[in-house]
């Protein structure tokens, strides 16, 4: 027997929102990596590499010591990973600091304090310093850098390299949510809204950032997009809407999102029972690990 839509479906706000903030913070951590390994500049052959990578680098240094911030950078990542030269982690480090603190007339570049960030928090060329890396991240994402935001946004959060900051964290979330690819960054901001941490409490504003993160094809956002849709919360209903959401939250690989479109289906919620539909939506769901979805393939 399947159970009434308001028996089942999660609120954002309630039932799992700082489950899955905690768990979304635990993915940005693991997603960041060494400079050394991670990062790399335009080349300029179609296959990612210099047609001279000595010359090219000759040119970086020529143009570094006129004092042109973005070709200290250039340099910087050339001499992280050995290209055009032996590597050497330590003047690449020095090169980013130069481009980041930007002593000339050239202004700095937000791509040298973000490496000189992964740089220091990492021990790249030199030794840990999460306060410092903290620092430079939070110039990297004043100046637009995404990544430099997503990262910053962490550290306030769990209180790397300084104290808890929530309405950092907040407010750095969002600077990446509104020039994020991912959309993780929105779902992760959405949820502090939703949840009042950092600030108050906006579902309106928090559904906005999770249907924006679901636009980005982030699963979790178009998760808790569907159930702020379903639950009326910040003045959101729309079921058929809320049927797509749930959708791409499932196709996303989102366990939680094929239950729901499951639940949505059996019941006529938003369109058309389908109890075949359902069925192979729950299946799905309890091959991912949602206990609710294996009894309710039993009810059909």
């Amino acid at each position: 027997m399947i159970k009434p839509m308001s028996a089942l479906y999660p609120t954002a706000a309630l039932a799992r929102g700082l489950l899955i903030l905690r768990r979304y913070a635990a993915c940005l951590a693991l997603a960041m990596v060494p400079l050394s390994s991670a990062h790399a500049q335009s080349k300029d052959l179609p296959d990612g590499s210099y047609a001279d990578p000595v010359k090219a680098r000759a040119d970086q240094k020529r143009s570094c010591e006129q004092g042109y911030p973005a070709s200290c950078t250039g340099l910087a990542i050339m001499l992280a990973n050995g290209e055009g030269g032996p590597k050497d982690l330590a003047g690449a480090r020095s090169l980013f600091r130069r481009a980041c603190e930007g002593n000339s007339g050239y202004g700095t570049t937000s791509d040298g304090c973000h490496n000189l960030g992964i740089m220091l928090e990492y021990g790249e060329g030199g030794g840990v310093d999460l306060a410092e890396a903290r620092r430079f991240y939070s110039y990297a994402c004043s100046g637009g850098t995404t990544q430099a935001c997503s990262r910053v946004g962490l550290m306030f959060y769990r209180g790397e390299g300084g104290p808890v900051d929530l309405p950092a964290a907040r407010g750095s979330w969002w600077r990446a949510c509104q020039s994020s690819g991912d959309g993780k960054e929105c779902n992760l901001y959405g949820l502090m809204v939703v949840n009042g941490l950092g600030g108050e409490v906006n579902p309106a504003e928090a559904g906005r950032a999770f249907e924006r993160g679901c636009e980005l094809k982030d699963g979790g956002s178009c998760n808790q997009f569907g159930s702020m849709l379903v639950n009326r919360e910040g003045g959101l209903l729309d079921l058929p809407k809320a049927r797509q959401a749930y959708s791409g939250a499932c196709q996303l690989g989102i366990a939680e999102g094929c239950n729901n479109l499951g639940i949505m289906l059996a019941n006529g919620h938003g369109g058309a029972v389908d109890l075949p539909g359902a069925r192979s939506l729950f299946r799905r769901a309890c091959d991912g690990g949602v206990a609710n979805a294996c009894e309710a393939v039993k009810g059909l």
